[in-house]
């Protein structure tokens, strides 16, 4: 009796993970197609903004040729140069796709992440308004790290110009380095990365209007943008993360409606600390680097 209740229940077993079995590979099947349907949405959305900043490029072009060869006194310079302009911004446009691509690998070089900030800060202080404070806080003992200049420099504006349009009413805009440690089992570091892995670690803050958490698993797609019309493309943090994932990296945000966002960059660092012999830059009153 007791073997033939075993029995039953052994063959009752046998349908209940049978039928888990086949409810788990529709689960799969509906998460792929779902992951498809958002791939497919992404790329409608990504060919839909080159579309048209593209199509914006060919007319700017083809009002200005016509401008020159409508003019009594021959070719108009002006008109020229501007084309020339234009040229270079379909130049950097089709430089910024080939970042989402990866068909353009960064040309990486040993690089002192604070320098390069300090060297970045007058640029960033003339492109912010009065009313917008930039701060730094940067580790004496930071370590180096392989980067592109030219691809950091893009990182970094997109993110002062990001932080920029969420403070339209002013602010304080901080950014800080640190040096930082992440094990594997972190679910941002890149596959391949074995044990804990030292990073230099550039954190830009702003007290700004905030991210919905709604929004911001979106922050980093092509073309997502949560401005105004016409205030924003939705480029720069996609560009942002395709810049940082190049580089080995990884990047965290934090957000709270009404009180600022906070982005976390990690680069892999080397063993070796700089210890920059340059003087830095002028601080902001109040900061001073830290070790």
């Amino acid at each position: 009796m007791e073997l033939d209740q075993a029995l039953n229940r052994i063959r009752e077993l046998e349908q209940e993970t049978e039928e888990l079995r086949l409810r788990l590979s529709e689960m799969l099947e509906f998460k792929e197609q779902f992951l498809q349907i958002q791939k497919m949405d992404s790329l409608a959305n990504l060919a839909a903004g080159v579309a048209h900043d593209f199509n914006n490029i060919l007319q700017s072009i083809l009002g200005y040729t016509q401008l020159a060869l409508l003019s009594e006194k021959g070719p108009d310079p002006e008109s020229f140069r501007q084309i020339e302009k234009i040229v270079n911004r379909g130049r950097q446009l089709t430089d910024t796709f080939l970042t989402f691509g990866r068909k353009r690998p960064p040309a990486l070089v040993p690089l002192d992440l604070n320098q390069k900030i300090r060297e970045s800060l007058l640029v960033l202080r003339k492109s912010m308004p009065k009313t917008i404070r930039v701060e730094v806080d940067l580790s004496d003992n930071l370590k180096n790290i392989h980067a592109d200049t030219f691809q950091l420099d893009h990182m970094l504006m997109n993110l002062c110009s990001n932080a920029k349009d969420a403070m339209p009413r002013g602010g304080r805009l901080v950014l800080k380095t640190r040096n930082a440690r992440a094990s594997r089992n972190h679910p941002l570091v890149p596959g391949g990365v074995k044990g804990e892995r030292e990073y230099a670690l550039l954190t830009v803050t702003d007290t700004g209007l905030g991210i919905d958490p709604k929004d911001i698993m979106r922050i980093y797609e092509p073309f997502f943008t949560t401005k105004a019309r016409g205030r924003g493309k939705g480029l720069g943090l996609a560009i942002v993360y395709a810049i940082v994932r190049d580089h080995g990296g990884f990047i965290e945000c934090t957000s709270k409606v009404g009180e600022g966002t906070s982005f976390s960059l990690y680069f892999p660092a080397f063993e070796t600390a700089i210890r920059s012999a340059d003087k830095p830059l002028e601080l902001e009153e109040g900061l001073q680097t830290q070790a």
